[in-house]
């Protein structure tokens, strides 16, 4: 809650009290977004982006950013030779 707090208080949240500092919180839970899934996708960006990247109109629709209540699992998915693609691609635009 103390992370919830400095954020709203950072970006000058009006009406900010208990009640919402509560709804926030119990929002951010892996219960509530497992729940809530479809929230929690990129699925419009997905809808917009895919042809323009070279994808088909469906990659990556069956996927969210909801896995498995761990930080960090989603790159244990990822294969080496992936990793080191998107690591290289990274380094070659970002620097």
């Amino acid at each position: 809650a103390g992370s919830v707090d400095r954020i709203a208080n950072f970006i000058g949240i009006p009406d900010y009290d208990d009640a919402l500092q509560k709804l926030v919180v119990s929002q951010c839970t892996f219960d509530f977004m497992s729940a809530n899934a479809d929230k929690f996708d990129e699925k419009l960006t997905k809808m917009h982006r895919n042809e323009a990247c070279g994808l088909s109109k469906d990659a990556g629709m069956g996927s969210g950013k909801v896995v498995s209540g761990a930080v960090g699992r989603a790159q244990a998915e990822l294969s080496r030779d992936l990793s080191a693609e998107i690591q290289s691609k990274w380094e070659h635009v970002i620097g």
